[in-house]
Protein backbone atom coordinates (compact mmCIF):
# COMPACT_ATOMS: atom_id res chain seq x y z
CA UNK A 1 0.00 0.00 0.00
CA UNK A 2 1.23 3.48 -0.83
CA UNK A 3 -0.37 6.33 1.09
CA UNK A 4 -0.95 9.88 -0.10
CA UNK A 5 -1.62 12.82 2.20
CA UNK A 6 -3.46 15.77 0.67
CA UNK A 7 -3.75 19.07 2.49
CA UNK A 8 -6.68 20.99 1.02
CA UNK A 9 -8.10 24.48 1.50
CA UNK A 10 -11.33 23.83 3.42
CA UNK A 11 -11.89 24.76 7.04
CA UNK A 12 -8.51 24.73 8.79
CA UNK A 13 -7.92 22.48 11.79
CA UNK A 14 -4.35 22.13 13.14
CA UNK A 15 -4.22 18.32 13.12
CA UNK A 16 -0.88 16.49 13.37
CA UNK A 17 -0.03 15.02 9.97
CA UNK A 18 1.55 11.51 9.97
CA UNK A 19 4.75 12.02 7.99
CA UNK A 20 8.33 10.86 8.41
CA UNK A 21 11.45 12.94 8.81
CA UNK A 22 12.06 13.01 5.06
CA UNK A 23 9.15 15.47 4.83
CA UNK A 24 10.06 17.49 7.94
CA UNK A 25 11.87 20.79 7.50
CA UNK A 26 12.57 23.99 9.43
CA UNK A 27 13.20 25.84 6.18
CA UNK A 28 9.99 27.89 6.42
CA UNK A 29 9.59 27.96 10.20
CA UNK A 30 10.48 31.65 10.52
CA UNK A 31 7.79 32.62 8.01
CA UNK A 32 5.05 32.08 10.62
CA UNK A 33 4.20 33.76 13.89
CA UNK A 34 4.10 30.72 16.17
CA UNK A 35 2.78 32.75 19.09
CA UNK A 36 -0.58 33.03 17.30
CA UNK A 37 -3.33 30.43 17.96
CA UNK A 38 -2.70 27.21 16.03
CA UNK A 39 -5.99 27.49 14.16
CA UNK A 40 -5.10 30.98 12.86
CA UNK A 41 -2.04 31.00 10.62
CA UNK A 42 -0.24 34.34 10.92
CA UNK A 43 2.61 35.14 8.56
CA UNK A 44 5.54 37.26 9.62
CA UNK A 45 6.22 40.56 7.91
CA UNK A 46 7.98 40.11 4.54
CA UNK A 47 11.22 41.54 5.90
CA UNK A 48 11.25 38.79 8.54
CA UNK A 49 10.49 35.97 6.13
CA UNK A 50 13.39 33.65 5.29
CA UNK A 51 15.16 33.68 1.97
CA UNK A 52 14.81 30.22 0.44
CA UNK A 53 17.12 28.90 -2.22
CA UNK A 54 17.29 25.59 -4.02
CA UNK A 55 19.65 23.10 -2.46
CA UNK A 56 19.67 24.77 0.96
CA UNK A 57 20.53 22.38 3.79
CA UNK A 58 17.44 21.53 5.80
CA UNK A 59 17.55 20.50 9.48
CA UNK A 60 15.57 17.31 9.98
CA UNK A 61 12.90 16.97 12.68
CA UNK A 62 12.02 13.46 13.84
CA UNK A 63 8.44 12.26 13.45
CA UNK A 64 6.41 12.27 16.69
CA UNK A 65 4.70 9.41 18.49
CA UNK A 66 1.51 10.02 16.53
CA UNK A 67 3.06 8.54 13.38
CA UNK A 68 1.20 5.26 12.71
CA UNK A 69 3.59 2.33 12.85
CA UNK A 70 1.47 0.33 10.40
CA UNK A 71 2.38 2.64 7.51
CA UNK A 72 5.80 2.69 5.88
CA UNK A 73 6.59 6.39 5.85
CA UNK A 74 8.91 6.11 2.86
CA UNK A 75 5.79 5.20 0.89
CA UNK A 76 3.96 8.43 1.77
CA UNK A 77 3.34 11.07 -0.91
CA UNK A 78 2.50 14.54 0.48
CA UNK A 79 0.54 16.95 -1.72
CA UNK A 80 -0.51 20.54 -1.02
CA UNK A 81 -3.73 21.32 -2.89
CA UNK A 82 -4.34 24.99 -3.72
CA UNK A 83 -4.44 26.90 -0.42
CA UNK A 84 -3.12 23.93 1.55
CA UNK A 85 0.57 24.87 1.18
CA UNK A 86 0.92 27.24 4.16
CA UNK A 87 -0.87 24.75 6.40
CA UNK A 88 1.81 22.15 5.72
CA UNK A 89 4.71 24.60 5.96
CA UNK A 90 3.38 25.86 9.30
CA UNK A 91 3.72 22.28 10.59
CA UNK A 92 7.28 22.18 9.21
CA UNK A 93 6.26 19.75 6.44
CA UNK A 94 7.54 20.18 2.89
CA UNK A 95 5.22 18.62 0.29
CA UNK A 96 6.38 16.49 -2.62
CA UNK A 97 3.94 18.33 -4.91
CA UNK A 98 2.04 21.63 -4.82
CA UNK A 99 -0.77 22.11 -7.33
CA UNK A 100 -3.89 24.14 -7.97
CA UNK A 101 -5.23 27.29 -9.56
CA UNK A 102 -4.56 28.96 -6.17
CA UNK A 103 -7.81 30.90 -6.14
CA UNK A 104 -8.24 29.96 -2.46
CA UNK A 105 -4.70 30.92 -1.43
CA UNK A 106 -4.82 34.10 0.65
CA UNK A 107 -2.69 36.84 -0.87
CA UNK A 108 -0.64 37.09 2.32
CA UNK A 109 0.67 33.57 1.58
CA UNK A 110 1.54 34.15 -2.09
CA UNK A 111 5.16 35.08 -1.28
CA UNK A 112 5.48 31.63 0.32
CA UNK A 113 4.20 30.01 -2.86
CA UNK A 114 6.66 32.03 -4.94
CA UNK A 115 9.52 31.10 -2.62
CA UNK A 116 8.61 27.43 -2.71
CA UNK A 117 8.30 27.51 -6.50
CA UNK A 118 11.70 29.18 -6.83
CA UNK A 119 13.33 26.58 -4.60
CA UNK A 120 11.47 23.58 -6.08
CA UNK A 121 10.13 24.44 -9.57
CA UNK A 122 9.74 20.73 -10.34
CA UNK A 123 7.25 20.36 -7.48
CA UNK A 124 4.91 23.21 -8.45
CA UNK A 125 2.06 22.71 -10.92
CA UNK A 126 -0.21 25.66 -11.72
CA UNK A 127 -3.65 24.64 -13.05
CA UNK A 128 -6.12 26.75 -15.05
CA UNK A 129 -9.11 28.13 -13.19
CA UNK A 130 -11.57 26.75 -15.76
CA UNK A 131 -11.43 22.94 -15.86
CA UNK A 132 -13.65 19.91 -15.31
CA UNK A 133 -11.66 18.52 -12.36
CA UNK A 134 -11.58 20.27 -9.02
CA UNK A 135 -8.06 20.86 -7.74
CA UNK A 136 -8.63 18.01 -5.28
CA UNK A 137 -9.71 15.55 -7.97
CA UNK A 138 -6.74 16.56 -10.12
CA UNK A 139 -4.44 15.89 -7.16
CA UNK A 140 -6.17 12.54 -6.55
CA UNK A 141 -5.59 11.54 -10.18
CA UNK A 142 -1.89 12.27 -9.84
CA UNK A 143 -1.72 10.23 -6.66
CA UNK A 144 -3.35 7.25 -8.37
CA UNK A 145 -0.90 7.58 -11.27
CA UNK A 146 1.91 7.36 -8.73
CA UNK A 147 0.56 4.10 -7.31
CA UNK A 148 -1.21 5.39 -4.21
CA UNK A 149 -4.10 3.24 -2.99
CA UNK A 150 -4.94 5.09 0.24
CA UNK A 151 -5.53 8.86 0.27
CA UNK A 152 -5.93 10.92 3.44
CA UNK A 153 -7.52 14.32 2.78
CA UNK A 154 -7.07 17.01 5.44
CA UNK A 155 -8.68 20.45 5.25
CA UNK A 156 -11.45 18.98 3.07
CA UNK A 157 -14.35 19.48 5.49
CA UNK A 158 -16.21 22.61 6.55
CA UNK A 159 -16.06 25.90 4.72
CA UNK A 160 -18.29 26.04 1.64
CA UNK A 161 -20.96 23.34 1.54
CA UNK A 162 -20.55 22.75 -2.19
CA UNK A 163 -16.82 22.16 -1.75
CA UNK A 164 -17.42 19.72 1.10
CA UNK A 165 -20.00 17.85 -0.98
CA UNK A 166 -17.56 17.73 -3.92
CA UNK A 167 -14.93 16.22 -1.61
CA UNK A 168 -17.42 13.60 -0.42
CA UNK A 169 -18.09 12.71 -4.06
CA UNK A 170 -14.34 12.48 -4.55
CA UNK A 171 -14.35 9.61 -2.03
CA UNK A 172 -16.80 7.74 -4.27
CA UNK A 173 -14.68 8.52 -7.33
CA UNK A 174 -11.59 7.14 -5.60
CA UNK A 175 -13.44 3.99 -4.57
CA UNK A 176 -14.51 3.37 -8.17
CA UNK A 177 -10.87 3.70 -9.20
CA UNK A 178 -9.65 1.11 -6.69
CA UNK A 179 -8.45 3.38 -3.89
CA UNK A 180 -9.65 4.13 -0.38
CA UNK A 181 -10.05 7.79 0.54
CA UNK A 182 -10.66 9.42 3.91
CA UNK A 183 -11.70 12.97 4.75
CA UNK A 184 -10.17 13.68 8.15
CA UNK A 185 -11.02 16.49 10.56
CA UNK A 186 -10.32 17.01 14.24
CA UNK A 187 -13.52 15.24 15.30
CA UNK A 188 -14.87 13.90 11.98
CA UNK A 189 -13.87 11.24 9.46
CA UNK A 190 -15.65 10.17 6.26
CA UNK A 191 -14.99 7.26 3.87
CA UNK A 192 -16.78 5.51 1.01
CA UNK A 193 -17.61 1.79 1.35
CA UNK A 194 -18.44 -0.56 -1.50
CA UNK A 195 -19.17 -4.29 -1.33
CA UNK A 196 -16.95 -5.00 1.66
CA UNK A 197 -16.89 -5.51 5.40
CA UNK A 198 -15.13 -2.85 7.44
CA UNK A 199 -14.12 -3.38 11.05
CA UNK A 200 -13.73 -0.17 13.04
CA UNK A 201 -10.65 0.28 15.25
CA UNK A 202 -10.95 -1.67 18.49
CA UNK A 203 -10.94 1.36 20.78
CA UNK A 204 -13.25 3.58 18.70
CA UNK A 205 -16.09 5.17 20.66
CA UNK A 206 -18.36 7.75 19.08
CA UNK A 207 -21.06 8.33 16.50
CA UNK A 208 -21.37 6.19 13.38
CA UNK A 209 -23.53 7.23 10.42
CA UNK A 210 -24.09 5.45 7.13
CA UNK A 211 -25.69 6.97 4.02
CA UNK A 212 -26.46 5.35 0.67
CA UNK A 213 -24.55 6.91 -2.21
CA UNK A 214 -26.12 4.69 -4.84
CA UNK A 215 -29.89 4.73 -5.32
CA UNK A 216 -30.13 1.48 -3.39
CA UNK A 217 -27.59 -0.26 -1.17
CA UNK A 218 -28.39 -3.84 -0.16
CA UNK A 219 -27.10 -6.40 2.31
CA UNK A 220 -26.34 -3.77 4.94
CA UNK A 221 -25.32 -5.31 8.27
CA UNK A 222 -24.22 -3.33 11.32
CA UNK A 223 -22.75 -5.14 14.32
CA UNK A 224 -21.44 -3.83 17.64
CA UNK A 225 -23.62 -0.71 17.50
CA UNK A 226 -26.55 0.59 19.52
CA UNK A 227 -28.88 0.16 16.53
CA UNK A 228 -27.86 -3.01 14.65
CA UNK A 229 -29.00 -3.97 11.16
CA UNK A 230 -29.05 -7.35 9.45
CA UNK A 231 -29.10 -7.67 5.66
CA UNK A 232 -31.03 -4.40 5.33
CA UNK A 233 -31.74 -2.18 2.33
CA UNK A 234 -30.84 1.53 2.33
CA UNK A 235 -31.72 4.22 -0.22
CA UNK A 236 -30.27 7.64 -0.91
CA UNK A 237 -33.67 9.29 -0.30
CA UNK A 238 -34.05 8.47 3.41
CA UNK A 239 -31.40 8.89 6.19
CA UNK A 240 -32.12 5.73 8.16
CA UNK A 241 -28.43 5.29 9.02
CA UNK A 242 -27.78 8.60 10.79
CA UNK A 243 -26.40 8.90 14.34
CA UNK A 244 -25.76 5.35 15.44
CA UNK A 245 -23.52 4.81 18.46
CA UNK A 246 -20.42 2.73 19.16
CA UNK A 247 -18.98 2.25 22.65
CA UNK A 248 -17.52 -0.39 24.94
CA UNK A 249 -20.95 -1.77 25.81
CA UNK A 250 -22.17 -2.12 22.21
CA UNK A 251 -19.11 -4.07 21.05
CA UNK A 252 -19.39 -6.64 23.82
CA UNK A 253 -20.37 -9.98 22.41
CA UNK A 254 -19.05 -9.29 18.92
CA UNK A 255 -16.72 -11.91 17.53
CA UNK A 256 -13.61 -9.73 17.57
CA UNK A 257 -14.55 -6.95 19.99
CA UNK A 258 -15.01 -4.44 17.17
CA UNK A 259 -17.97 -2.74 15.55
CA UNK A 260 -18.35 -3.55 11.86
CA UNK A 261 -20.33 -2.61 8.77
CA UNK A 262 -21.00 -4.83 5.75
CA UNK A 263 -22.20 -3.65 2.33
CA UNK A 264 -22.99 -6.50 -0.06
CA UNK A 265 -24.05 -4.42 -3.07
CA UNK A 266 -23.76 -0.73 -3.80
CA UNK A 267 -21.78 2.18 -2.37
CA UNK A 268 -22.34 4.00 0.92
CA UNK A 269 -20.76 6.83 2.87
CA UNK A 270 -19.50 6.18 6.40
CA UNK A 271 -19.11 9.15 8.75
CA UNK A 272 -17.51 8.87 12.20
CA UNK A 273 -17.84 11.70 14.70
CA UNK A 274 -16.64 12.43 18.20
CA UNK A 275 -17.68 15.32 20.40
CA UNK A 276 -14.93 17.83 21.09
CA UNK A 277 -15.45 17.42 24.84
CA UNK A 278 -14.90 13.66 24.52
CA UNK A 279 -11.71 14.24 22.54
CA UNK A 280 -10.42 16.58 25.27
CA UNK A 281 -11.36 14.03 27.95
CA UNK A 282 -9.49 11.23 26.20
CA UNK A 283 -6.47 13.46 25.62
CA UNK A 284 -6.51 14.46 29.30
CA UNK A 285 -6.64 10.82 30.35
CA UNK A 286 -3.61 10.03 28.23
CA UNK A 287 -1.70 12.98 29.68
CA UNK A 288 -2.57 11.88 33.23
CA UNK A 289 -1.27 8.41 32.42
CA UNK A 290 1.96 10.11 31.34
CA UNK A 291 2.19 12.01 34.63
CA UNK A 292 0.60 15.31 33.55
CA UNK A 293 -2.14 16.51 35.90
CA UNK A 294 -4.81 19.17 35.51
CA UNK A 295 -4.39 22.58 37.11
CA UNK A 296 -7.35 24.60 38.35
CA UNK A 297 -9.68 22.18 36.59
CA UNK A 298 -8.16 23.03 33.22
CA UNK A 299 -5.79 20.81 31.31
CA UNK A 300 -4.09 22.97 28.71
CA UNK A 301 -1.81 20.11 27.67
CA UNK A 302 -4.84 17.93 26.92
CA UNK A 303 -6.44 20.67 24.83
CA UNK A 304 -3.21 21.21 22.92
CA UNK A 305 -2.93 17.47 22.27
CA UNK A 306 -6.63 16.85 21.57
CA UNK A 307 -6.25 16.57 17.81
CA UNK A 308 -3.81 13.71 18.30
CA UNK A 309 -6.49 11.87 20.28
CA UNK A 310 -9.29 12.55 17.80
CA UNK A 311 -10.08 10.37 14.81
CA UNK A 312 -8.32 7.00 14.42
CA UNK A 313 -5.63 6.48 11.82
CA UNK A 314 -7.09 4.75 8.74
CA UNK A 315 -4.45 2.02 9.00
CA UNK A 316 -6.37 0.77 12.07
CA UNK A 317 -9.46 -0.10 9.99
CA UNK A 318 -9.71 -3.66 8.70
CA UNK A 319 -11.35 -3.82 5.27
CA UNK A 320 -12.35 -7.17 3.70
CA UNK A 321 -13.71 -7.11 0.09
CA UNK A 322 -16.77 -9.23 -0.69
CA UNK A 323 -15.20 -10.54 -3.88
Amino acid sequence: MRRAILMCAGEYEPIPIPVGEEHKSLRYAEAFDHSAPKDNLVINAPENAPAVTAGEDTPAVAAGEDTPAAVSLKDVLVVAVDGGLPRLLAQEIEPDLVLGDFDSLDKKFRPLLDQFGAAHPERLLRLPCEKDDTDTVYAARMCLERGCTELLLYGALGGRLDHTFANLQTLAWLKKHGADGYLIGKTTMAAALCEETVFLPQDYEGTFSLFALDGQVTGVTLEGMKYPLNDAVMTNSFPIGVSNEVNRQTVRGTECGRASVTIRRGMALMILEKSESEVIRRAGKKQEENGVTQKDGHNTVAEADMSAQGMPDPSLFRRIPMH
